[in-house]
């Protein structure tokens, strides 16, 4: 299923100008063709903008943002797909390395493989993912 801007942005309870910010940042799977043509996002978009506003809240770099959400597209562990696991966490150190586990700890071993952790932030993929779906539900129901 596709959405807009618009739905995300009721979704999300923030501005369409945010959603269309964080859109600089989001690569929509369905991007707009043309003048008329709006973009159309999948939950995975979705899901990557409610981690880059808590991201952005946090100070993170756009460009460093963007790293971490190709990573995570990347990643077998599928942790921004519909069906992907229902828990899980991002964890960021306080030097820029980040790392994520279905558990905190499983999140910090993956940091602490090269360098001791002394401090992060950790994002609840799976909290997140649950919300989405359901303030999402009316649009599935659509």
């Amino acid at each position: 299923m596709a959405f807009t801007a618009a739905q995300i942005a009721s979704v999300m309870d923030c501005p369409v100008q945010r959603v269309a910010h964080m859109g600089q940042i989001v690569i929509p799977d369905g991007p707009a063709n043309g003048s008329g043509h709006r973009a159309q996002y999948s939950f995975r978009n979705i899901l990557e903008m409610a981690i880059t506003e808590r991201l952005m809240n946090f100070g993170v770099p756009r460009k460093r943002i963007q790293r971490y959400l190709e990573a995570l597209r990347k990643a077998h562990n599928h942790w921004l797909e519909i069906d992907g696991p229902d828990e899980g966490f991002i964890l960021m150190s306080s030097d820029w390395r980040w790392g994520a586990g279905t558990t905190i700890e499983g999140a910090v071993g993956v940091l602490a493989r090269f360098l001791p952790v002394d401090g992060f932030i950790a994002i609840d993929i799976g909290f997140i993912k649950k919300s989405l779906l359901l303030n999402l539900h009316p649009a599935f129901s659509s």
